[in-house]
């Protein structure tokens, strides 16, 4: 049942619908890694619980797979935005050094394991 499970919940997390798979990501990525850090305290027992981790380690290299997915997406958006001019607005005014600095946001760094 856990391997089947498993099997769920990757394809889940591979649809190409981001805005669909990204709550699921979030909300059971952090199950899946807790259930196999589980198996290092309890070894599987069967061939069976052998096939379940099986299964939950292809779900964890597919989240790390989307999350290195993401940043270099989020890098090159990044790279994008660090080659347009400055918005002169968003510049401190040159006679006042203690003016604050304002810079523009920075998109979130999408790792696919954040809550």
């Amino acid at each position: 049942v856990q391997a089947k499970c498993y099997q769920l919940l990757l394809s889940v997390f591979q649809h190409s619908n981001r805005a669909l798979s990204t709550p699921y990501i979030h909300s059971l990525a952090p199950i899946v890694v807790e259930k196999l850090k589980a198996v290092e305290r309890n070894r599987p027992a069967s061939n069976i619980e052998l096939l379940a981790v099986q299964e939950g380690i292809k779900v964890l290299e597919t989240l790390v797979a989307l999350g290195e997915e993401q940043n270099i997406l989020g890098s090159q958006h990044e790279s994008t935005l660090c080659s347009l001019p400055p918005d002169p607005i968003l510049l401190p005014p040159a006679h006042n050094s203690r003016a604050p600095v304002i810079y523009p946001p920075r998109p979130p760094k999408v790792l696919g394991l954040q809550a």
